[in-house]
């Protein structure tokens, strides 16, 4: 064989494999998860400006909040405690919560916790999925369905 023909079935082994690689690459790709992808972006762009208030509005009164979740994947119970810039109870509330897998898309849940005690809001939610999971609370005036502070937190579950 001469040393022409070498060179040629070289570069057409090194580009074959190249493009065998690339188009395992791509394949792999374009059948992955997608659970990354907000899906109301252009939306969530055009409230950023009312997010930006409420937050500053939130700050300045100083609420606080504390989040009890479940430890184990399953069902158990998720509270959230809302007190003002002296430690009380902030009570009359309505709650509007968001769960969210970062990585995985399909089990995000939205829920309404209900008051059960002073400032107290419980909820039971199933958590199916061991791992990092995203906490959305919005506060509202249960009255005038206001928004009045919106709180955010990661926990993990354990299997």
């Amino acid at each position: 064989m001469s040393d022409g023909k070498r060179v040629l079935f070289g570069l057409l082994a090194f580009f074959g494999v190249v493009f065998a690689v690339d188009g395992f690459m791509i394949y792999l790709g374009a059948s992955g998860q997608d659970g990354l992808v907000e899906k109301n972006y252009y939306q969530k762009g055009l409230h950023y400006n009312d997010v930006v208030q409420i937050k500053k509005r939130q700050a300045e009164m100083g609420w606080t909040f504390a989040l009890a979740h479940p430890d184990k994947a399953g069902s158990g119970s998720l509270e959230f405690t809302l007190k003002d810039a002296q430690g009380q109870p902030l009570a009359g509330k309505r709650i509007d919560v968001s769960l969210r897998r970062p990585a995985q898309e399909g089990y995000d849940q939205n829920l309404t916790l209900r008051e059960v005690a002073p400032g107290t809001y419980r909820a039971e939610v199933t958590l199916p999925l061991q791992g990092l999971w995203d906490f959305k609370a919005q506060v509202r005036d249960a009255r005038s369905d206001e928004a009045q502070a919106i709180f955010e937190s990661r926990f993990t579950v354990s299997g």
